[in-house]
């Protein structure tokens, strides 16, 4: 059906529509505000070098209005009007007028740019290029411009531009630059000095600050469509709008501050503040960056808090954003938080507080439905929601809690980057247990601590229990704090626990002492890569699943069978034992091998049901089954025998309590971790372990003899989670000497001094003194981490480069993969109940299980049959792709047909 052309419009609607020029006032009206918001506004001028004045201010509001001059293309105009005309967009097609010469001209002169090049100190016309750059970037892709023009001669995209009997694209333009100069008379003076043209971060969180303008403005419930409007009338109109939809989501957070917090840590917590907590309040004018390093249970959480709350009261943050490294982590903290803020803001001037974590958002404890990738922003909704309603606005919430991949992807070329990095521009970024991070990750977050601290003025804070000086120097660095690596001797005298205000060391009392004694058990030789255990990797290649079971089980018999006999003798005297493996196949085995001996009554249970604890369940049976932990284990739990084996989730996050700990040996900062869960509460502990006591169970053969002929680790090692979870020999084979050599470690005295005795850099280098091999391994393990730190670095955005240098290529998948996160996340075809009486309507499936499937997660069907035990799911994907997995007690794992 046809229609007549109503004049240049910018968006549609069923019965009515709204001008361009007014939907680009609207942009840039939301633009101005924000960039008036005070922790936006200082990011803005340390990313120009200068104090930006209001008129400055004005002509990037301007150049934000021109965002959508593309949609002025005669195409793009005539879609409405005819259901079977071409469907033209309004982007890419603009690089059409690079290719014709009259075109240029006429675009030119239509959009004032002769006169804009004026507004950049380079005076010919590059700066204004890059933002303009930027602002046609609003749907969150960067554009690469000779690809484009390539495309656009191509395709013949200049015949949009023509006019033709009803349409003049020109006049699109210049109504569009008209509605600037009513509506922003300031920018056009002549008197107004110079934006900089050649600074890239100026550039890159303008892009980002026009991608959230273009969301805030395209709400049509608080920028209704209205095909009369005119320039001044819609200028106050948007005015009116924006700041109370900024103060409903809260994105404005003055109103929060209309009562002053408390400033006394017992105040706003409830409690008398521990050393570590109290240090955190005293804060420097100069200081951006905080590192809190102190062993778990120290109350670091708490400290990160009420630096929070003190950087807010005073102006210099508008909101939080509290990274941790898995999304249980993340739920586990939400309540705490929360608690907190009710506690301190009245009710009607509360900030929102967000669970940042993808398909499980929760708004002030409320759950949202699935609204996220389907949803349009227009829809109408609870502002105060607006910012869970989609994992990209996540960081636009005042208080979220979330993983750190949600911070991490505003650094690297995946869509909307730079829409994350401009509203984490706002926050106090806190990343916790830093610790853990590997080469790839520590790259990430360097980035990250470069581009939020050193380029915009942000404030970050680290937590870590066991950071070591390498990591802690680059860290320093990334954020523009002069430090360099101490050595080795100085490293471990470094205080801990410790608070960073910068590169300044503040040493913290510690709160109590631990002594743990330690046994290094070596695992019999064995064949811990037998006949058994190979069938099982190979997952579903074989037809006799259950002889390889039983052959595998007979395998860990012997691994196994010095450790469960000192887990027979803890569980005697009434233990709470807890035993930490570095995989989920070793806690399985040995799960199923204490089953086998008849301590059924003593296993950890969930609702009645037998299980080992790891991150191989899904979400919703992993909620369960961390309250059952805490439950079981955590402060004023039962007294009583109880077993409970699972993998690196019980290391992390989870305030647990075990009188008797088992582990496999892992490195000295990771060790340190785990050892962390032993003696945490006051409770009367059982005959014999009135001191925490905990055996490391090691390969019998050297570690030496696990290099292969590449110096890399062969594969007898890779069943320990050597080579793969921990790669480095080296560290595993000094935390080995450690424990061999000292028969306690006291925590924290001695935290420092392990951590730096297994990593640092000079007691690598007496490996490589002992024997070559050890040289030839640490160079593979250099190499190794100079292709992961290149990797990192090739997802990277070019934050350092003009927005027309940039090279963009869509990473964002990549890295959720990296980091573990948002990869496989699998529908049901049919929901089925867990052993634990959950409803499970998705699957997380580890990528490594995911090798070789290229297809998008929308084009795979995930089925379940219900099996003996569990049930059996079957995974189809285009061009007869098949993967089989089962999923019980025990968790999801490779199946057999």
């Amino acid at each position: 059906m046809m229609r007549n052309w109503p004049g240049f419009w910018g968006k549609w609607g069923k019965d009515t529509w709204l001008p361009l020029a007014a939907h680009s006032l609207d942009v840039a009206v939301c633009f101005r505000r924000l960039a008036a918001l005070p922790a936006i506004a200082r990011a803005l001028d340390r990313a120009a070098g200068m104090a930006l004045s209001d008129a400055q201010r004005d002509r990037l509001a301007v150049l934000a209005m021109l965002h959508d001059l593309g949609k002025a293309n005669r195409g793009f105009q005539r879609k409405v009007l005819d259901a079977r005309a071409p469907q033209v967009g309004h982007v890419r097609e603009l690089f059409a007028l690079l290719c014709d010469e009259a075109l240029a001209a006429a675009f030119l002169k239509a959009a004032c740019l002769p006169e804009l090049v004026g507004w950049f100190d380079d005076g010919e016309g590059l700066g204004l290029q890059r933002f303009l750059l930027a602002a046609w970037a609003h749907h969150g892709d960067l554009l690469p411009v000779e690809q484009l023009q390539g495309e656009a001669r191509n395709r013949n995209w200049k015949r949009w531009w023509q006019d033709d009997e009803e349409i003049r694209p020109m006049q699109g333009v210049r109504e569009v630059l008209a509605w600037a100069r009513t509506s922003f008379p300031k920018a056009f003076s002549p008197d107004v000095p110079p934006l900089p043209g050649d600074r890239p971060e100026l550039q890159h969180l303008f892009a980002g600050l026009v991608m959230l303008a273009d969301w805030l403005g395209s709400s049509q419930t608080h920028f209704p469509l209205d095909p009369e409007a005119q320039p001044e009338p819609r200028r106050q109109q948007d005015e009116k709008a924006i700041r109370r939809l900024l103060a409903q989501i809260g994105l404005d957070a003055r109103p929060f501050r209309r009562q002053p917090l408390p400033e006394d840590f017992r105040k706003r917590f409830g409690f008398a503040p521990r050393p570590l907590q109290a240090e955190a309040g005293r804060i420097r004018p100069e200081d951006r960056l905080w590192i809190a390093e102190a062993e778990t249970g120290s109350g670091k959480t708490e400290a990160a808090l009420h630096l929070f709350f003190t950087l807010f009261a005073e102006g210099r943050v508008d909101g939080l954003y509290f990274a941790l490294p898995t999304r249980v982590a993340a739920r586990n903290l939400y309540e705490r938080v929360r608690d907190y803020v009710a506690r301190l803001f009245p009710e009607d001037a509360r900030p929102p507080v967000l669970l940042a974590v993808p398909g499980y958002a929760q708004v002030d404890g409320l759950a949202l439905p699935d609204l996220h990738e389907n949803r349009f922003f227009d829809d109408p909704a609870p502002d105060r929601l607006w910012a869970a309603e989609h994992p990209k606005r996540f960081l636009a919430a005042p208080i979220a809690v979330g993983t750190v991949d949600q911070a991490l992807l505003g650094i690297v070329k995946t869509r909307h980057a730079h829409l994350r990095l401009g509203l984490l521009a706002r926050h106090l970024l806190v990343v916790d247990e830093v610790h853990a991070s590997d080469a790839y990750m520590s790259e990430l977050i360097a980035a990250l601590l470069g581009w939020h601290v050193r380029r915009l003025g942000g404030c970050a804070m680290l937590l870590s229990a066991t950071l070591g000086s390498r990591a802690r120097t680059r860290f320093l660095r990334a954020a523009g704090v002069p430090a360099s690596t101490p050595a080795r001797e100085e490293a471990e005298h470094t205080p801990y626990p410790a608070f960073w205000h910068g590169d300044t060391c503040v040493p913290i009392q510690a709160g109590g002492k631990r002594c743990v004694e330690l046994e290094l058990l070596p695992i019999p030789e064995g064949p811990p890569w037998g006949a058994g255990r190979w069938w099982l990797l190979l997952g579903g290649r074989s037809r006799d699943w259950e002889r390889a079971q039983a052959l595998a089980d007979e395998e860990a018999q012997a691994e196994f069978a010095p450790a469960l006999d000192r887990v027979g003798e803890a569980l005697e005297k009434g233990a709470r034992v807890l035993v930490v493996l570095n995989t989920v196949g070793r806690a399985v085995r040995f799960l199923r091998l204490a089953e086998q001996r008849g301590w059924t009554d003593a296993v950890f249970r969930v609702r009645g049901v037998r299980c080992p604890h790891h991150g191989r369940f899904a979400p919703a049976d992993r909620l369960v089954l961390d309250r059952a932990v805490v439950e079981r284990m955590g402060k004023g739990s039962p007294n009583g025998p109880v077993l409970l084996v699972g993998t690196q989730t019980l290391e992390q996050s989870l305030d647990i309590d075990a009188d008797f700990l088992i582990t496999d040996l892992c490195p000295a900062d990771v060790l340190l971790q785990r050892l962390g869960r032993l003696h945490r509460h006051d409770r009367k502990r059982p005959p014999g372990l009135e001191r925490p006591r905990a055996i490391v169970l090691a390969p019998r053969r050297p570690l030496l003899e696990g290099l292969d002929a590449k110096r890399g680790v062969a594969s007898w090692l890779l069943g320990w989670g050597f080579g793969n979870t921990y790669p480095d020999l080296r560290v595993l084979e000094q935390t080995r000497r450690l424990i061999e050599t000292e028969e306690y470690v006291c925590i924290p005295e001695d935290a420092r001094r392990w951590v730096e005795a297994a990593s640092h850099e000079a007691s690598l280098a007496a490996l490589h003194a002992e024997d070559v091999r050890w040289e030839e391994h640490g160079k593979a393990i250099t190499g190794q981490g100079i292709a992961q730190g290149l990797s990192a670095r090739h997802v990277l955005v070019e934050l350092d480069k003009p927005m027309d240098e940039v090279r963009w290529r869509e990473a964002g998948e990549l890295v959720r993969v990296r980091l573990g996160v948002d990869s496989w996340q699998l529908p049901l075809a049919k929901p089925f109940m867990s052993p634990f009486g959950e409803k499970i309507t998705e699957v997380v499936i580890p990528g490594w299980m995911m090798q070789g499937v290229s297809a998008a997660p929308d084009e795979m069907v995930l089925q379940a049959q219900p099996a003996e035990e569990g049930v059996r799911l079957t995974l189809t994907a285009p061009g007869g792709l098949t993967r089989h997995f089962v999923y019980d007690r025990f968790g999801l794992r490779e199946g057999a047909p």
